[in-house]
């Protein structure tokens, strides 16, 4: 799983699209919203991402 350095100032769905699955400690769920609704970024982005995330959770690293 790769996650945002804290705080940062980079744009979220880029960071998406290079293939970042957490941002932290927050995120911009319209801004996303609206990617996904400008073919900038698609639904099998959000689900790579969402993958890498509950692995982490499960394997409990």
């Amino acid at each position: 799983m790769v996650m945002t350095d804290w705080w940062n100032q980079a744009d979220q769905v880029q960071e998406i699209i290079a293939g970042n699955n957490l941002k932290m400690p927050d995120g911009d769920p319209k801004r996303v919203l609206d990617a996904c609704k400008e073919n900038k970024i698609d639904r099998n982005d959000l689900i790579r991402n969402v993958r890498y995330v509950l692995k982490t959770i499960l394997k409990g690293e």
